[in-house]
């Protein structure tokens, strides 16, 4: 097992950590009986309904940029035929037809 790189400790403890700092917020705020986080991004939401669209959109495109999985570009030699499609899964050109054994 290898350590991930600094960068991705970095990122994903910022993450984590906004995610509880909000949490801690918005539980101070409950407790002293204000409005919470979330009527807040509500309100925002309802006055500018475009800009929080574009968050959204941009938010998705982003998950979908990150987590969308794609076929590799297989290595294909000077003939036109498929390079390692032996030995990588992921390379081996799609049949015409079901294998026989299915």
């Amino acid at each position: 097992m290898t350590f991930p790189n600094l960068q991705v400790v970095f990122v994903a403890g910022l993450g984590i950590g906004l995610l509880v700092l909000l949490a801690l917020a918005d539980a101070i705020f409950i407790r002293t009986f204000r409005q919470p986080v979330g009527r807040w991004v509500e309100a925002w939401a309802r006055r500018f309904p475009i800009l929080a669209f574009l968050l959204a959109a941009l938010f998705g495109l982003l998950v979908g940029h990150f987590y969308w999985s794609t076929s590799p570009i297989c290595p294909v030699s000077a003939q036109g035929q498929i390079l390692q499609a032996g030995t990588d899964r992921d390379c081996i050109p799609p049949h015409a037809s079901p294998p026989p054994n299915t």
